[in-house]
């Protein structure tokens, strides 16, 4: 057994055989493919790719196909008649054309399957794929500026959630990344949710507080949104038990005034009474006398008996031996 060499070099759908016979070369790509043999001769392989069905051709160098299979016999009638080539004249070679119109073939294939096909390793090709890029497959924008749709404080009852709408500039934009922050977790927590297409942020009570909450996408930030929550059932019974106590102090007040005012009452008509009676007490006053007496025999004086108020109504003074005066 001798040495073999055998050497392919590619040059896109062209490629060039080196040997021992000599140099060769074939044009085409999968499907089709036309070849020069080093020795002499042309040989034509189509083939279904991914089945493996082919069928190959042979020229001989003078361009006749070389028969495959078995021959005919002959013909009973009598022998084949065969007329040999004229020995003179020069044979026109086919296979420079055949080779020349497979090559541009070829290579406008080649173009075609590389801007409109894609190959798949079974051997078929996929669907021409589309120019056009779907919305689905554009990249989405960047946010540049997001903002919470509510006002600037909020009073939430501690048995309430409340639902804000997020507002991105950019329509189409990504929504995935934005953050959601509650400065006071233990107050409120503020989440994210999906409200039929649309990025809402859901502010959830835990304890009577206030919570500052905002939304931010890297470093783009909404507006600061305060909220204050608050225990109204709590409220309303201290308010109500703040007014059952003003009530109660009042009604005491009430008693009191009342009471200090029947003692005044009760004190100023003691003082009449007194005044009365003493008023119509008997004293003793004299006709030139300036002093009325209780007793009357004060002095030794001589006496008429008189009231006190009287007395008083003259401009009497009391005795300061027997009346206190």
């Amino acid at each position: 057994m001798g040495f073999r060499f055998r050497k392919s070099v590619n040059f896109g759908p062209l490629r060039v055989n080196f040997s021992k016979s000599g140099i060769g070369y074939s044009v085409g790509g999968k499907g089709f493919r036309a070849t020069k043999k080093a020795g002499g001769g042309f040989r034509t392989t189509a083939s279904i790719p991914g089945t493996g069905i082919s069928y190959v051709r042979d020229y001989s160098s003078s361009g006749k196909q070389k028969s495959s299979g078995k021959s005919s016999p002959p013909s009973s009638s009598g022998p084949i008649n065969q007329t040999p080539p004229p020995s003179g004249g020069k044979k026109r070679r086919k296979w420079p054309y055949i080779v020349a119109a497979v090559l541009v073939v070829g290579m406008i294939g080649s173009c075609v399957q590389n801007d409109d096909t894609d190959q798949v390793s079974g051997g078929g090709f996929t669907a021409p794929v589309s120019s056009s890029i779907s919305t689905s497959e554009m990249e989405a924008p960047a946010i540049t500026s997001l903002s919470l749709d509510c006002d600037q404080a909020i009073e939430l009852d501690v048995k309430d959630t409340q639902s804000i709408p997020v507002l991105v500039l950019e329509e189409g934009a990504d929504a995935t990344d934005v953050e959601f922050t509650s400065s006071a977790p233990d107050v409120l927590t503020f989440t994210p949710q999906d409200d039929n297409g649309t990025l809402v942020g859901v502010a959830t009570p835990k304890a009577e507080g206030t919570a500052e909450i905002s939304v931010s996408a890297g470093d783009v930030k909404s507006q600061i949104v305060t909220i204050t929550v608050i225990d109204s059932e709590r409220i309303a019974a201290e308010e109500a038990a703040k007014k059952a106590a003003e009530e109660e102090a009042a009604r005491k007040a009430a008693e009191e005034a009342a009471a200090q005012q029947a003692a005044q009452q009760a004190a100023q008509q003691q003082q009449q009474s007194q005044q009365s009676q003493s008023n119509g007490r008997t004293v003793y006053i004299t006709p030139t006398g300036k002093r009325y007496h209780y007793d009357n025999h004060c002095n030794d004086g001589t006496y008429i008996p008189s009231t006190l108020a009287e007395a008083l109504a003259k401009g009497l003074t009391p005795c300061k031996k027997c009346a206190g005066g």
